[in-house]
């Protein structure tokens, strides 16, 4: 556990202790003293949140190199590799310059007692404005949340959409919004802080074909 974990874990506890504290001075009559006792509360709070959102800000956005590992407890997730994709499209379907991205994501369990699975993990793509794109369901194959045993690792392979001219920045891989890393310091996940990012290849040029009967016509025009 890191320093800024426990940081936190020892904050959450002084702070249950202290609104028991609050509670029973409340319910003795001794309101002055609770009300002193909130006061101390809420300005260790806004001291620490102050910090945390001081730090979140003044972090530059970083970068995880393809196959290094970025870890969630026992669990550590790379990226392995990339394939860019033309999607299917029938006769009928409207012109659509969007290509599909399939990343491979290495998901380890370096636990050596038991099976892990972290059930709030996702992934999206970050563009060059701030934008996120999802994955689309159903093409991933074994979720990002599937359960791994002790020492091995399984693959994942999240699929995403990519309109044409989007300038992505990368894969970030992130537990959400509503978890208490929010709240760590210096965490990628934490409030306002800039993502933890892996940077992906761009989609390879695509060269449009000429139908063989025109360019018959065209190098044996009519009458020659």
């Amino acid at each position: 556990m890191r320093i800024p974990e426990i940081l936190l874990y020892a904050l959450l506890g002084w702070s249950a202790l202290g609104g028991l504290g609050i509670t029973l001075s409340w319910l003795r009559r001794e309101r002055p003293q609770a009300l002193r006792h909130l006061g101390w509360l809420a300005a260790v709070w806004v001291l620490y949140l102050g910090v945390l959102v001081s730090v979140s800000l003044l972090t530059p956005l970083r970068r995880v190199a393809p196959g290094q590992d970025r870890c969630f407890g026992s669990l550590c997730f790379a990226v392995t590799g990339v394939q860019w994709l033309t999607p299917y499209r029938g006769r009928d379907a409207e012109p659509d310059d969007s290509r599909l991205l399939r990343v491979s994501v290495r998901i380890s369990n370096h636990d050596s007692g038991a099976a892990q699975r972290n059930l709030h993990m996702q992934a999206y793509l970050l563009d060059s404005h701030g934008n996120h794109w999802e994955q689309v369901p159903g093409l991933s194959g074994n979720a990002l949340t599937t359960p791994v045993a002790a020492q091995r690792s399984v693959l994942s392979q999240p699929v995403f959409k990519v309109p044409g001219g989007v300038n992505l920045v990368g894969l970030v891989l992130t537990q959400g919004d509503w978890q208490l890393t929010r709240l760590v310091i210096g965490d990628p996940d934490s409030l306002l802080h800039r993502p933890a990012v892996v940077p992906l290849p761009p989609p390879p040029a695509t060269t449009a074909l000429v139908p063989r009967t025109a360019g018959r016509a065209a190098s044996h025009p009519p009458g020659s």
